[in-house]
């Protein structure tokens, strides 16, 4: 992180929560692409660390591309899949290491704000 960059007291923020770690360089990879699985990690980290307890799925989501998904990315890809927070692409696998579109994040944006209130599950 560039000292005195805007992004700076976010990162910050959402370093001590425990929500992002880095890389094993220390790097927060600003200005880079997201995957698709590290930004279900974050999503999932903040929800536990609003929730105050560690969340997990009840079985394993059924991707075609489950072999592919990072070990750190498990929990939080069968967790957000058991909550309807993603979803599966054409013929279903999760794609975890594509970089993550701006129309997808908003969309896991809109279905975690449903989930808060309520509205995922019926």
């Amino acid at each position: 992180a560039r000292p005195g960059a805007w992004y700076g007291p976010y990162l910050a923020a959402a370093r001590a929560a425990g929500i992002v770690n880095g890389d094993d360089n220390g790097s927060f990879g600003v200005g880079q692409q997201i995957t698709r699985q590290d930004m279900a990690v974050m999503v999932f980290r903040a929800v536990e660390t609003t929730a105050g307890q560690k969340l997990r799925a009840a079985q394993s989501a059924a991707f075609a591309d489950c072999s592919q998904i990072s070990a750190y990315a498990l929990d939080a890809v069968d967790w957000m899949h058991q909550e309807m927070l993603i979803s599966g692409m054409g013929d279903n696998p999760f794609a975890p290491l594509e970089n993550a579109s701006r129309a997808q994040a908003a969309k896991l944006i809109e279905g975690l704000l449903q989930w808060r209130d309520g509205r995922n599950n019926g």
